[in-house]
């Protein structure tokens, strides 16, 4: 008895100890401390750019965030991912393409690498919607021309995308690669 108590004691405070530490590795990053890992990765793997890239704009869904940088003067977009265990980078080229159409960047990479579409959207797109394999609907992200669909629980894969305007009409759509 003399050693079963205290044997008790210590496997309850290293259960406890271990329960906090899964729960601490799950929460949400800051905004700031996502933004200095972003930061950090394009400065590192994208030494060629000649400006710094500018945020677009951030998505977040629940613990999970997805940051959109893009350098004009290089014609360059970065994606970086910032999951519970760590940020992820990618960057791709920006190359010209029609404005009357949705314009994929870095397509395979980016879908098969980092569950994620990017690009651009028509001039006048409010919404960009995208229908993936399962039948949900997920509805992107995007700060006038430069767009991400993105979600952590379901494959972006063969995603059906469609640009609408105001009163929801359709003014073009697209198809995410369903393989590499």
């Amino acid at each position: 008895m003399v050693i079963v108590v205290p044997l008790l004691a210590v496997a309850a405070v290293l259960s406890w100890l271990d329960g906090y530490a899964a729960e601490a590795a799950f929460r949400p990053v800051t905004e700031e401390a996502t933004a200095a890992e972003c930061r950090e990765l394009y400065t590192e793997l994208d030494s060629h750019l000649t400006a710094e890239p500018e945020l677009r704009f951030a998505a977040r869904d629940g613990y999970y965030q997805a940051r959109v940088y893009v350098s004009e003067p290089d014609n360059w977009m970065a994606v970086c991912r910032n999951d519970p265990p760590g940020a992820q980078y990618l960057g791709t080229a920006m190359e010209p393409g029609a404005k009357d159409r949705i314009q994929l960047f870095g397509a395979e990479d980016t879908v098969m690498k980092s569950n994620l579409v990017v690009g651009r959207v028509p001039t006048g797109t409010t919404t960009i919607r995208a229908r993936l394999a399962s039948g949900r609907i997920v509805t992107g992200s995007h700060d006038g021309d430069v767009f991400v669909i993105w979600t952590v629980d379901d494959s972006v894969q063969g995603a059906q995308l469609t640009a609408t305007t105001a009163d929801g009409s359709v003014i073009a759509a697209a198809t995410a690669p369903a393989e590499f």
